[in-house]
C-alpha cells in the first residue's frame, strides 16, 4: 500500500520543489543526479551541531537559494539560513512536517506535572531527552501528531513540525531516530536511495466530515488516517484509519461512527460464557444470562475514548498472545494490553485499519506478536488464534508476598503508596501481577491493577486519596491469580488521621 500520490497535493508553494521547479540552486544544475553531497561550509557547524550524519543523515541536495535564504536537503530535514534574521536564529530547520497535512486535533492536557504537553500534543516520555538534546521547539518544532504505532514498519512514530522521531519495536535498546522528511520532500529531485529500514509513508489527513470525531475519540484511540475519506459500496462515505474505520451517518447528518469490521476481518466470536469470579474482570450479558468478561482496564480506558458504545459488544474473551500481551476484540475494534509496557502504551488499539484495507485480498488480522507478517509482506497472513501463553516457571514450593505501605497513618485526601514484593525461595519474582482490592466504607470496593513486578520482584502503586473521617481504618488486600498455581492474598490496612 502506498500514499505517494498524496505529495502532488502539497505544492503549497514554490519552496516545496526549488531544486526541480524553481531552478534556483547555486550549482545551475535543474536537478539532482547524485546520490549525497558535501555540506556546504555555511551550514557544516549548524550541521555538527544537530549530530551531523548519525542525526540528519547524509546532505542529499546541493546548497541553494530562494530570496535572500539559503537551503540543503538532508535526509532528516531541510536546514536553511536567514540572514537577514536575529543572529540567535539565523540557523533552523524547516517545517516540513507542516507541509504534510496530518496536523491532528489536541489532546486533554494529562493530570501528571512530569508529562511534557507541547502545543496541545503529549510529548512522548521516551523521546523527551532527545528533543530537549537537539533544541525543542526551537530546532524540532512542536509535536503535531500524539504517538503511534506503525504495524507496517514496526515502530512507534511521532511527527513534529520540523522534524519526525522514530524507535523500532524490534530494537532493545529503544534507540531514537529521525524520519526521513528530507528525503520525502525532495521527492524525484534527490536521487538520494534511502535506507530500507527508513521506509516512509505519509498518512492522509482526517476528511473534514471525521476531523470532530477524530478529536473526540482521540487521534491515539483512532490512528493516522491510511486513505482519504471516500463513499463505499452502500453509498456511506467513510475513511480507514489505523486501529478503526469511521463511518458518516446518512441518516444523522454529522454524526460519526465506527464501522463494525470484527466480522469482516475473520474474526471467530467466542462462546458464550458465564460470568468470571475475577475481580479485575466485568460482565457483559449478550444472552440468556450469558456473554463476554471484560477487563475493567479496558472499560476504563474505553470511557476516555468513546465509550463501551464506540467499541461495540466484546466478540471474544481476553486472549493470551504471549509475551505478556492479552488481546480482545469486540464488535468495531480489538484492544489489547502490553504488560510489560507502562503508562499509555499498556492500553492500545489493534491496528486492524490496516487489515481492512487488504481484505479485498483476503487477508485477515494482523498479529501484533509476529509483525513481520502483517498482510501485503510474502509470508502467509496469520490468522486469530489462542496460542497457550508462556509465563515464567512459578510451579515450585516456597513463594512469600511482602507487602507494606510507605505511611502507617496518612493525612485526610493524602495519598498512600504501597510496595509489593514477590521471592520464590528467596529469589524475586518477575512480571507476577499484583491486583489491590482496597474496601472504603459505605462504598463499593476499588479495584486497583498493579504494574507486573519487576526484576526485584517489586511493584509499586500510589493510591488515590481517601475522602474519610479521621480514624478510619482502610482494609486492603493484595491478590496474585494463579502463582504457583494458586490464587495468593495479603491482606493490610492503614489509618486515616490528621489534617491535610
Amino acid at each position: 500500500m502506498t500514499f505517494r500520490t498524496y505529495i502532488s497535493l502539497l505544492a503549497l508553494s514554490c519552496l516545496a520543489f526549488l531544486i526541480a521547479a524553481c531552478g534556483e540552486v547555486t550549482t545551475g544544475s535543474a536537478a539532482i543526479q547524485e546520490d549525497s553531497y558535501e555540506v556546504a561550509p555555511l551550514f557544516r557547524e549548524f550541521y555538527a551541531d544537530l549530530g551531523g550524519t548519525d542525526t540528519l543523515g547524509p546532505a542529499i541536495s546541493p546548497s541553494f537559494t530562494y530570496g535572500s535564504a539559503s537551503y540543503q536537503y538532508t535526509v532528516a530535514g531541510l536546514m536553511g539560513h536567514d540572514p537577514e534574521a536575529p543572529a540567535n536564529q539565523r540557523f533552523y530547520l524547516a517545517a516540513l512536517g507542516l507541509d504534510m497535512g496530518i496536523i491532528e486535533p489536541g489532546v486533554s492536557p494529562p493530570d501528571r506535572p512530569d508529562v511534557r504537553y507541547i502545543g496541545g500534543h503529549i510529548l512522548f516520555d521516551v523521546f523527551v531527552p532527545w528533543y530537549e538534546q537537539l533544541g525543542g521547539t526551537r530546532i524540532v518544532g512542536q509535536p503535531i501528531t500524539e504517538l503511534h504505532y506503525n504495524p507496517v514498519e514496526g515502530r512507534y512514530e511521532q511527527y513534529f513540525e520540523n522534524l519526525g522521531f522514530y524507535y523500532s519495536e524490534a530494537d532493545p535498546t529503544d534507540t531514537i531516530q529521525l524520519l526521513p522528511y528530507g528525503w520525502w520532500k525532495c521527492a524525484d529531485s534527490c536521487s538520494y536511495a534511502l535506507d530500507v529500514e527508513l521506509m516512509f509513508d505519509v498518512p492522509y489527513p482526517a476528511g473534514q466530515e471525521f476531523a470532530e470525531a477524530v478529536a473526540r475519540l482521540g487521534p491515539g484511540f483512532t490512528g493516522v488516517a491510511l486513505s482519504e475519506a471516500y463513499t463505499n459500496p452502500d453509498g456511506v462515505n467513510e475513511q480507514v484509519f489505523g486501529n478503526v474505520v469511521l463511518l458518516l451517518d446518512t441518516e444523522q447528518p454529522g454524526n460519526v461512527s465506527l464501522r463494525p469490521i470484527a466480522e469482516s476481518l475473520g474474526i471467530e466470536p467466542d462462546s458464550l460464557r458465564f460470568p468470571s469470579k475475577d475481580p479485575g474482570m466485568v460482565f457483559i450479558t449478550i444472552q440468556d444470562n450469558q456473554g463476554h468478561n471484560v477487563p475493567r482496564l479496558f472499560l476504563d480506558y474505553l470511557a476516555l475514548h468513546g465509550g463501551a458504545d464506540a467499541a461495540g459488544l466484546p466478540v471474544t474473551e481476553l486472549t493470551p498472545l504471549g509475551d505478556g500481551v492479552y488481546r480482545q476484540c469486540f464488535t468495531n475494534l480489538c484492544l489489547e494490553e502490553r504488560r510489560y509496557e507502562k503508562g499509555a502504551l499498556r492500553v492500545r488499539p489493534v491496528p486492524l485499519g490496516y487489515a481492512y484495507l487488504e481484505r479485498g485480498r483476503g487477508s485477515v488480522l494482523p498479529s501484533t506478536v509476529q509483525p513481520e507478517s502483517l498482510p501485503g509482506q510474502s509470508e502467509p497472513p496469520v490468522t486469530v488464534s489462542q496460542p497457550e501463553m508462556e509465563l515464567p516457571d512459578y510451579q515450585a514450593q516456597e513463594f512469600r508476598v511482602d507487602v507494606w505501605e510507605m505511611h502507617p497513618t496518612v493525612a485526610q485526601n493524602q495519598s498512600q503508596e504501597v510496595t509489593v514484593s514477590v521471592f520464590k525461595n528467596n529469589v524475586p519474582v518477575s512480571l507476577a501481577e499484583p491486583l489491590l482490592v482496597l474496601a472504603l466504607p459505605d462504598e463499593k470496593d476499588k479495584t486497583y491493577y498493579m504494574l507486573p513486578t519487576g526484576d526485584d520482584g517489586t511493584s509499586y502503586l500510589k493510591l488515590d486519596p481517601i475522602d474519610v473521617q479521621n480514624g478510619t481504618l482502610v482494609p486492603y488486600q493484595v491478590c496474585f491469580h494463579g502463582l504457583g498455581g494458586q490464587d495468593r492474598c495479603v491482606e493490610d490496612s492503614f489509618m486515616v488521621w490528621g489534617e491535610p
